[in-house]
């Protein structure tokens, strides 16, 4: 299964479920493969730390959540897989 993402208006990614030794894709992988410099593959080092939340249908998605799982949960009527991305500000 693929579910079908749509990242932003103009972009469209068919995402596997599993990686290639067997192990489930998340959020975060797909995140830090698109958006690096928002979400840093080594967040709990510092000084690195997110910058932004995943946000799918209305709900902060955490970024262990499987993609398989997003895809036959949360996709919207259409079938797509909708992605938004809240930026963190400083206070």
């Amino acid at each position: 299964m693929y579910p079908l993402v749509q990242f932003h208006a103009l972009s469209l990614y068919a995402y596997p479920s599993l990686g290639a030794t067997g192990t489930p894709h998340t959020l975060g992988n797909f995140l830090a493969q698109h958006l690096p410099l928002l979400f840093p593959a080594s967040a709990s080092d510092p000084p690195f730390r997110d910058l932004a939340y995943p946000i799918v249908q209305g709900v902060v998605t955490p970024k262990d959540t499987e993609m398989a799982w997003l895809g036959a949960c949360m996709a919207g009527a259409d079938g797509w897989l909708n992605v938004c991305v809240g930026i963190l500000r400083d206070k």
